[in-house]
């Protein structure tokens, strides 16, 4: 809920699971890393187990609340339902100019969101949009089975009850629920190296009532053959969403993993300070092709924060999306 109080009550949420996280899994599991030798830094394969998918393990942190060590800045996460959905795949390896296919939303509410369209046209390949009446399931369809990358910027809503009825908001009015996704996408059906979705939600599995049963966009998106998927665990933060998705596609487009460029990106905004993103808002502005207006609002929310402040370092913003997948090559 957006209600301030309840999201107040969230947030905090997040802080006390990320402790208890960190001294129940991670301080064991860090103890016999060492043991054998793994060093900090290396990108790791969380494989889940019953209802554990529901849990957000990257937001584990220890240290003082004012100044906590997050997980984040020993271990790129990459999470996956089960081991066989962890293997690399014949999409595994990644696209020197990859074909890059957005859907917008279709109604236009979201301010920013043309920083987010703005990042995933830095890989360098071709970038075909769909927006307003193009924004389709139909559409989104034909970009899961023909390109290399999908990002998908679109309302979306997780209906824990009845998963299946889980749905992103696409032209017409119409809700593309997962159930008709999963119809609409055979197994094996689609090859795109990357689908992110930043859509509100869009990651959240079915945990309460059937633990073993890791339904989830992400989940079905695996199943049809993508290589790696990005989804949203809570309602996540429009500016701090877009500005993850700039520094994300930057530090994928100079060959890291998706896993190790989102753990970058969050551990930049994370310390980002009000002065910094200012600075880099201006630079999106003042950008050839860059997204003028939403940069410049953006900034504008910057505006009243102390040069130092650090806007984004509660994990509600910098920790809503992760990464879900296969090794990649």
């Amino acid at each position: 809920s957006s209600n301030p109080p309840t999201m107040g009550r969230f947030r905090d949420s997040i802080v006390e699971l990320g402790a208890e996280l960190y001294r129940r899994f991670w301080e064991p599991v860090n103890a016999t890393l060492a043991g054998l030798g793994v060093a900090p830094g290396a990108e790791l394969l969380l494989l889940h187990h019953g209802a554990t998918i529901a849990l957000p393990f990257h937001v584990a942190w220890t240290g003082s609340c004012d100044d906590p060590e997050a997980i984040v800045e020993q271990w790129a996460i990459r999470t996956s339902p089960s081991l066989r959905l962890a293997q690399p795949s014949a999409t595994s390896a990644a696209v020197a100019r990859p074909r890059v296919g957005v859907v917008a939303d279709p109604r236009r509410e979201l301010d920013l969101e043309a920083i987010e369209l703005y990042a995933a046209g830095r890989l360098g390949g071709d970038v075909l949009i769909a927006q307003d009446d193009e924004a389709t399931a139909e559409r989104l369809v034909e970009m899961l089975t023909t390109l290399d990358v999908v990002h998908v910027s679109v309302h979306g809503y997780h209906l824990q009850a009845q998963i299946l009825l889980s749905f992103l908001e696409m032209a017409d009015d119409r809700n593309f629920m997962l159930g008709e996704l999963i119809q609409a996408i055979p197994i094996d059906g689609i090859h795109p190296w990357l689908v992110m979705l930043s859509a509100c939600d869009s990651g959240v599995p079915r945990s309460a009532t059937h633990a073993d049963e890791a339904l989830s966009f992400p989940t079905a998106l695996l199943e049809a053959g993508a290589n790696t998927v990005i989804g949203a665990s809570w309602m996540a933060d429009e500016g701090a969403t877009a500005l993850l998705a700039v520094r994300f596609y930057a530090e994928l487009a100079d060959g890291c993993s998706p896993a190790v460029a989102l753990n970058r990106a969050q551990r930049w905004i994370r310390f980002a300070t009000a002065d910094e993103l200012r600075v880099f808002t201006r630079g999106l502005r003042k950008a050839e092709d860059g997204p003028k207006e939403a940069a410049s609002t953006l900034r504008l929310r910057f505006g009243e924060s102390a040069p130092t402040e650090r806007p984004y370092r509660h994990p509600f913003y910098w920790a809503a999306l992760t990464v879900h997948g296969r090794t990649a090559t």
